[in-house]
This record gives structure tokens, sequence and C-alpha cells, in this order.
């Protein structure tokens, strides 16, 4: 859907139209209504210079880049002709564009075809190079086109846009990209264009289609809709070879393959490479649940020790009830042959009923303060803490406050097979694939939740709920070997910042490592 514009629809036709003309001309192409749409919104925008932004999701081998690269080289050699009779002025010597992509590549190809483009069309407008090498093709006219991939090594040079192009956005790296590319925009007002199929992470592409705003979506069920109608118009077989091609693929990959569902159907499989979408979230967040301050019922309680930058995170857990789950596995039956068997059982819900996050504060002055915000608490039966690196000195001081024990005798009890209220666990990557897969369970059986009564917390309790939300969604997830790993995406040397953190994910995931495990107070057994 595009928004309202500053240009008369009948004068921004006759451009549209002009376009049709130049691109039939030149390069011999009929635009499908798939390439005319997002098309058009490029150069609407480019007139109006509002600052918008368009997410343009085709599917792979379409011509998406055709359509984009001959939109380019239309408004390099025609732009300032189209400002002239408008009566707009720019700033600048010329109309300045630029092609961002993950890979060298993948910018390359782009550019590459502008390029050879312009050499077809170039001498009929009077436009001849001024500058043409790896990253910079500079035009007589004064326009200018630059191409840069964009990752954490590229030293992109600091120029000045009037239109930025995102090839392949659903691989881009959104801190990158808003660092080394965005600024190039803000003088200019720059328009910006994110180009892609859908992916396996959560990234800014994802998220401007989700809104909804200046979104041109074309599965490949869209693209054989209009490719077959061309054939009908023109009795040409040429329209019908990306049909052939797409179901020859999907028979010999099938229709679950992730290449066939993410390049071609546009369907994000975010379970692939994100711990938790948006959605998932959203739905384990209960409106009506408040925040339980204080409670003599039993409670299980997580803790993440900061390392560095990162923040101390408590969260405490206690049992909602009951509910009745299905689960399947596979067997072998008598003959030897896999078999699905499922199994009903009654599992506890848990709810979390508070949380609490300590930065940037010494472990004595940590202590003082976790110490006040669990004697709300009497009946704690569970207490995990990450005794990872830092934590161990606070684990030490858990176990003796509340297992009356040293940690020789702690390790003593544990090799008798038992445990106490504390328990200090190691990030091995058994002891993750653990609590990640029984914190996975709770989550996709409705048995964990969370408090949504946002008006009822106080600005520290929100911050929580914020920072437990803005984890969730962005952590990953993957496996290594045989082992589920969670942990927060990958950032630049140097840098930092609450997305690259896991603290609350992993004090909720400790609590799962033993979830089934009855706690045994260590008195019952000394002696």
């Amino acid at each position: 859907m595009r928004s309202s514009s500053k240009i008369n629809k009948r004068v921004l036709n006759k451009i549209f139209e002009a376009r049709d003309r130049f691109v039939e001309e030149y390069f011999g192409i009929k635009f499908y209504p798939y390439q005319t749409e997002p098309s058009n919104a490029i150069i609407e925008a480019a007139i109006n210079r509002d600052a918008e932004e368009f997410f343009i999701e085709i599917s792979r081998q379409a011509g998406k880049t055709e359509a984009i690269v001959m939109t380019v080289v239309y408004l390099l050699t025609n732009i300032k002709g189209i400002f002239r009779a408008l009566g707009i002025k720019l700033n600048t010597d010329g109309y300045y564009i630029g092609i961002f992509a993950p890979q060298k590549e993948q910018a390359k190809t782009d550019f590459d075809r502008i390029k050879s483009y312009l050499e077809k069309c170039g001498a009929d407008f009077r436009v001849t190079f001024e500058e043409s090498n790896g990253t910079t093709v500079r035009l007589s006219n004064g326009n200018t086109v630059y191409c840069f991939p964009v990752t954490p090594t590229a030293k992109i040079e600091s120029k000045t846009v009037h239109l930025i192009i995102s090839e392949e956005s659903q691989d881009m790296p959104d801190v990158e990209f808003d660092k080394k590319v965005v600024p190039m925009g803000t003088d200019t007002n720059a328009c910006k264009v994110f180009i892609g199929t859908a992916g396996y992470r959560v990234c800014y592409f994802l998220r401007g289609i989700e809104r909804g705003s200046n979104v041109f979506k074309y599965d490949c069920w869209d693209v054989m809709k209009y490719k077959r109608r061309r054939y009908e118009e023109t009795k040409d077989p040429y329209h019908l070879n990306y049909e052939n091609y797409i179901r020859e693929q999907i028979r010999l990959k099938g229709e679950s393959n992730p290449e066939i569902r993410t390049q071609y159907f546009l369907e994000w499989q975010l379970e692939k490479g994100m711990w938790m979408t948006e959605s998932q979230f959203n739905k384990l967040v209960v409106s009506g649940y408040g925040l339980i301050r204080s409670t003599d019922e039993p409670v299980l309680v997580g803790m993440d020790v900061a390392k560095e930058s990162d923040v101390t995170f408590i969260v405490v857990l206690k049992q909602e009830g009951q509910k009745e789950v299905i689960r399947s596995e596979t067997v072998s039956n008598d003959d030897g042959e896999p078999e699905i068997v499922e199994t009903k059982s009654v599992q506890p819900v848990w709810r979390v009923i508070n949380w609490m996050m300590i930065r940037g504060v010494l472990y004595q002055d940590q202590l003082n303060m976790i110490d006040d915000f669990l004697n709300n608490y009497p009946n704690i039966v569970k207490f995990n803490i990450d005794s990872t690196g830092v934590g161990d000195p606070i684990a030490d001081y858990y176990i003796k406050k509340y297992d009356g024990l040293d940690y020789d005798a702690y390790q003593e009890m544990e090799r008798k097979g038992l445990r106490g209220v504390c328990k200090p666990v190691k990030f091995t990557p058994v002891n993750k694939h653990h609590m990640y897969l029984n914190y996975q369970l709770a989550i996709k059986e409705g048995r964990f939740l969370l408090p949504g009564a946002l008006d009822t917390m106080t600005l520290q309790e929100k911050a929580c709920f914020k920072r437990f939300r803005m984890e969730a969604i962005n952590c990953l997830r993957e496996w290594k070997g045989n082992y589920l790993n969670v942990r927060h995406p990958d950032i630049s040397k140097g840098e930092h910042g609450d997305i690259y953190t896991d603290d609350s994910q992993d004090a909720t995931a400790l609590i799962f490592f033993d979830i089934d495990t009855q706690p045994n107070k260590f008195e019952y057994y000394i002696g």
C-alpha cells in the first residue's frame, strides 16, 4: 500500500508512462505488474523526497533486481529533467543513489547491470561517465550511483545520497546498516528501499513488512499468475519458463524444503534462527496478571550473574495450576519400523511473578539488593544460579545462606545424588541444552506465562518486562552438534547494547535446568 503523494496523480502517471517507454525502447522489456508497482513507488518517493521506506519482497528469480536497476537507470538519466519540469530544486550538484548489500558480490551484481544499461542509453541523454570504478559511477549530468557491501569489516566511504537501496535485506546486518548507511541520507531526507525474500531471522526488513505500510509482496504463485496472463496475451512461451522452473524445483526439493519456502513461497522460517518470534512472545503475556511482590507460596528462582557490561537478572516463578498435554515420540514397533506414540500427562503451568535486574553495581552491594528482593519469598524451594565465571562467589554465598553448607559439603551432597535449595549451574553445552530444551517445551505447551498488567508495575518493573521481551525476540536459537544453544546476536567489536544480551532468558532457562527434580533440604540427610 502506498501513502499519499505530494505530486498530482495525472503528472505521476505521465512520468510512469515515460518510464515504461524508456524500459521498452532501450532494454526491450515490458514490466509485469509486480515490477511496475514497486518501480512506481520508488520514482514517486524519489520525487517527493519525504524519507519514506519501502519493503519489496518478491520471489527469487522473478526479475525484481532487473526492475530496480532499470528504475535506477531511468532516474539517473531523467530525474533532473523531471525536477525542472516540476520546479523542484536540489541542494546538491546531482541526484545521488546508494546501493548496499550484505556481500560485495550481491552489490556488484546491481552495479554492473547499472553500468551496462547506462552504456546502452547514455548517449541519447548526452550522458557520459566522468568516473567509473568498483564503487562509484559519476555521470556528466552530476548524477551519481554508489555501491558498497555492508559488513562489520567494510569501510564504507561517507557519502551523501538521496535514495538508499538495500539488496538481500533479509540478510542485511541491521546495526551496521544503521551506523554506516542511514546517516548518508540524513541531510537529504533520503528514501530507503529494502528488497529481498523471506529469511530465518527477525530483522528490520521483516518488521517493516509486518508494519504493512509501503509493502510490495509477490510470492512465486503471484509471479506465475502474472506471467501466465502475459503468455495468454502474447502466446510467447518465454513467459511460462519461470513457472516450469519453479515447479521442477518444488518437485526435486519438496514443498517443505527451507529454500523453497523462503525464497519462493516467501514464508519466514524464524523457528530455524530465532529463539522466539514477537507473536510467540505475545501469546505468553496474560494481560490480567500483575506481579506478586511477596508470597509464602513455594517459588522457584533463577539468577544470571552479570559479566562485564551485562546485568544481573533474577526471575521468580510459581506454579499456576496444571495442564493436560499430549506428547509424541517416534519409537520402533515389533517389526522394527518407526511408529509415532502419543502419551497424555498432566504438567505444571509456570507463571513469572516477579523479576529484578541490577546494572553497574559492585558485587557486595548486589548481594544486599538481591537479599532484600528475595526476602519477600520465604518459601524458595529452588534457586538455580549461574556459576560460570564470576558467578561462583555469589553461588557460594547463597548455598551457605539457604542450605547452611560450605561449597565442599555441598559437593559431597551432590555426589550422593541430592540437591538443596540452591544449585550452581555452569553454562556448559550440555547444561544449556537441558535448560533451554525444558524452557522451550513449556513455551510450546502453553505452560509458561508472563505478567502483562503493565499499568500496575513500577518503572523498574516495566524496564524488566521490556528487557525480557527485547531479549526473547532477538536471541538466536541454534544447534551445535546435538546440543540446543540460545544466545544473543553477534555484535561488532567495540559495540554493545541491550539488543545483544540474553540475561533474562538465561535466568529463566536456569530454573528449567532440572524443573522436574524435586528439591531436597540437605539437613534431612546430614548425619
